[in-house]
């Protein structure tokens, strides 16, 4: 994906299965950034949703959101409520002290 570093889970269950991917130090990072503050953009690509107060882009079933101007969370391939719901138990307040 053009440089940096990227780790993905796969999640299967009944009636849905996706996938998690964690990137930092990637080129695309700093291209999210301008996203949510641009709302015609959004409004072309998908919408805005909050999850663990941060904003995640839904483009097509994608959510992706930026965490601390550093790391992209993406998840992708499932239904969104399941989606949701795992994103909602990472501590994305901790990835962004990491240093991600």
């Amino acid at each position: 994906m053009g440089g940096g570093t990227s780790a993905r889970g796969a999640y299967s269950g009944p009636g849905s299965s996706f996938s998690i991917t964690l990137m930092a130090d990637s080129p695309m990072v700093p291209s999210m950034g301008a996203m949510p503050g641009n709302a015609q953009m959004v409004a072309a690509i998908g919408s805005i949703g909050r999850v663990n107060r941060q904003d995640f882009l839904n483009q097509d079933g994608t959510l992706s959101g930026l965490i601390g101007n550093q790391g992209l969370v993406q998840a992708e391939g499932g239904k969104i409520a399941t989606m949701v719901e795992h994103l909602e138990r990472m501590d994305l307040r901790e990835l962004m002290m990491f240093g991600m």
